[in-house]
């Protein structure tokens, strides 16, 4: 009978999988209810202090398999991946840019007045910094860590690009399972955004050195601004159907940027790996 270790050695992405769903449904979920019931919480912490543990299962599972001796992705490897190479910085301006830019665009095509978007911009961009620096450190790694810092370079080894975006796309999307059960319009909308940032964050990934850290930033680029932008409409009781819309916009608009990204790069997404997973040097494509 193999010992745990030796399983995880031998089927590395089937356990970085089994692990991340049992940390993030099977501890996180009593945790969310706990923390949600017996706290007391402001606002802002409502938001993220309940889903700590489940988002932070994708990234404690990659260092398990990594620790364990499975795939070729050390937890050396996993820790340097965070790091941004100096040249890469002028790439988050525009990460960032682009994520309020979409976030103000979509409410502003869901009917908000443009003084009010105004308004909020003028007297609320230190609670924006605040999601922005949490979304980082929390969801934006605890993510990212395992999806594109672990399973994305672990599944590109012998494969298409699009095969291993797609693949961890999938994974990425059971893991939200639980989101679809809350309306088909809402489920429709978020499957429509997990799909197209699949496309956007591998192709950061393997545009940006394989740097988990700059997909984390964009990954809280992403939610940082629109969870902003939905507190203060619930806080000045605007129309809640605003929001509503404007999900629906934001995720139309993420997918008009992934397919540029799928049409302007189509080389990448048709070609295989012809570097190791664990390296961070430039990348390297071959037909």
């Amino acid at each position: 009978m193999l010992s745990a270790a030796n399983y995880i050695r031998n089927r590395p992405v089937t356990s970085f999988v089994v692990l991340t769903f049992a940390i993030s449904y099977g501890v996180g979920i009593p945790f969310n209810f706990v923390a949600s019931s017996l706290f007391r919480l402001s606002d802002f912490w409502a938001i993220y202090l309940p889903r700590l543990v489940t988002v932070l299962g994708p990234a404690v599972a990659a260092i398990v398999v990594a620790r364990a001796g499975g795939g070729s992705i050390s937890v050396a490897d996993l820790a340097r991946s965070l790091s941004i190479p100096v040249r890469y910085l002028p790439w988050l301006v525009v990460i960032v840019f682009v994520g309020v830019a979409t976030a103000l665009a979509a409410f502003g095509l869901a009917g908000m007045p443009a003084s009010q978007l105004f308004e909020i911009v003028r007297t609320s961009v230190p609670a924006l910094g605040a999601h922005f620096l949490v979304q980082a450190a929390m969801i934006g790694v605890g993510e990212e860590l395992g999806w594109r810092g672990w399973l994305l370079p672990s599944l590109a080894g012998g494969r298409t690009f699009a095969s291993a975006t797609a693949l961890t796309g999938l994974a990425w999307t059971a893991w939200h399972m639980p989101v679809f059960f809350s309306g088909l319009a809402s489920a429709l909308g978020f499957l429509t955004l997990l799909a197209a940032l699949s496309v956007v964050f591998a192709w950061l990934w393997i545009r940006g050195c394989r740097s988990a850290g700059i997909v984390a930033l964009a990954h809280a680029s992403v939610n940082a601004p629109f969870f902003w932008l939905e507190s203060n409409v619930r806080a000045r009781t605007v129309d809640a159907v605003i929001t509503t819309k404007a999900f629906a916009y934001f995720s139309a608009l993420y997918l008009c940027i992934a397919i540029v990204l799928l049409i302007q790069f189509r080389h990448i997404w048709s070609t295989m790996s012809a570097v190791s997973a664990a390296g961070r040097g430039p990348v390297l494509l071959r037909e």
